[in-house]
C-alpha cells in the first residue's frame, strides 16, 4: 500500500470514530421523566410509614410492606444490627414482629424521628433515600440513639404505593441495639 492511501484510511478511520464518539454522546440517556406530584405523594406515603411505626399501627404498617419475590430487602436484625435478608412477604411481616418482640422484651419503646427524605417517583415507580435517627428508650429512663440510612422502592399499585424493596443501613451506631440495651451484647457472630 502507498502511502496516500494508508493516510486516507487512517483519517477516514479518525473521522469515523470521531463522529460515532459525538454520535455516543448525544445519545438519549432515558425515556421517561420524574413526576414531580408523584414523588411528593410517595415522600408523604413514606412519612406515614413512620407515624404508623411510631403510633403501634403494625397491621397497617405490614400492608404497605408488600415485598418481591425477586428483589431481596436487606435490613438491620432489630436485637444485633448485623444484615439480614429478606426474601419473602412472609420474611417481612416476620422481621417486624421480630422488631416488636425485641421492643417488648426490652420493656422500652422505640421512636422513629420524621427522616430526611429524597423521593423520585413515576406515576408507577419511586425511590426514596431517608436518613433516620431511631431513639430507644428503656423501661428505666435511658436512652440511646442509632442513625439509620436507606434506599426504598416502592410501585403504584390500586391501593396507593407499596414498598417492594428496601436497604438498610447502619449510618452512626450509638450503643442502641436492642441486644445492648437489654444487656445481653453480642459480638458480631452472635455470641
Amino acid at each position: 500500500m502507498n502511502v496516500k492511501v494508508t493516510q486516507l484510511i487512517t483519517t477516514g478511520a479518525a473521522v469515523l470514530l470521531a463522529g460515532t464518539a459525538v454520535a455516543a454522546e448525544k445519545a438519549p440517556v432515558a425515556q421517561f421523566e420524574w413526576d414531580e406530584a408523584a414523588s411528593a405523594e410517595l415522600e408523604h406515603e413514606l412519612h406515614r410509614m413512620h407515624e404508623d411505626w411510631n403510633e403501634s399501627r403494625i397491621e397497617a404498617l405490614k400492608e404497605l410492606m408488600v415485598g418481591d419475590d425477586v428483589l431481596v430487602t436487606f435490613e438491620l436484625d432489630p436485637r444485633t444490627h448485623q444484615p439480614i435478608r429478606l426474601t419473602t412477604k412472609g420474611d417481612i411481616d416476620r422481621f417486624v414482629d421480630d422488631t416488636v418482640d425485641a421492643i417488648e422484651e426490652d420493656g422500652g419503646s422505640v421512636e422513629l424521628e420524621m427522616p430526611a427524605l429524597n423521593c423520585r417517583a413515576t406515576d408507577s415507580f419511586g425511590v426514596c433515600t431517608e436518613e433516620c435517627t431511631v431513639h430507644i428508650r428503656k423501661a428505666d429512663g435511658v436512652e440511646y440513639t442509632d442513625e439509620l440510612w436507606s434506599t426504598n422502592i416502592a410501585v403504584k399499585t390500586d391501593e396507593g404505593w407499596r414498598w417492594i424493596q428496601w436497604h438498610m443501613s447502619l449510618a452512626k451506631q450509638g450503643s442502641g441495639t436492642l441486644s445492648t440495651v437489654s444487656g445481653t451484647q453480642q459480638d458480631a457472630a452472635g455470641r
